[in-house]
């Protein structure tokens, strides 16, 4: 997604990364698949010592093939996100009126929207540094 229109009227972007208005939400029915399946491909990645088996350790998990110089840690953080990007939704919080836009279930890029009592922006996803005075 590179923008989303609220139904307030503000365009919400999605072109770059540690945006303070977004946040992925990692539902609590994925989150045991999501350190399962992590688990058992750190776990299968730390017995790994040849190529070969390095070759059938990224067909089991999905990765094809890779160059021989990416180290095993980027393999691992390129499996986080992977898994991240699977079982995560994006949320996004409109900094205009402060409505909160869900990712759906199974639809990429279609969203379900909420919007705050206040019916203004609170910065729920900044970190400290980032949040307006509240």
């Amino acid at each position: 997604m590179s923008k989303l229109r609220c139904p307030c009227g503000h365009a919400i972007a999605d072109n770059t990364d540690s945006i303070p208005y977004k946040a992925r939400i990692l539902p609590d029915e994925n989150e045991a698949a999501f350190f399962g399946r992590f688990e058992e491909a750190l776990r299968a990645l730390l017995e790994v010592s040849s190529a070969p088996a390095r070759e059938r350790w990224l067909a089991r998990f999905g990765f094809g093939s890779l160059p021989a110089s990416v180290t095993s840690v980027e393999m691992c953080l390129d499996l986080v996100s992977s898994l991240l990007a699977e079982l995560s939704r994006d949320c996004y919080e409109c900094t205009a009126c402060g409505r909160l836009h869900v990712e759906r279930r199974a639809l990429r890029n279609v969203f379900s929207s909420f919007s705050p009592d206040e019916g203004t922006y609170g910065a729920l996803f900044a970190e400290a540094r980032t949040a307006p005075d509240q």
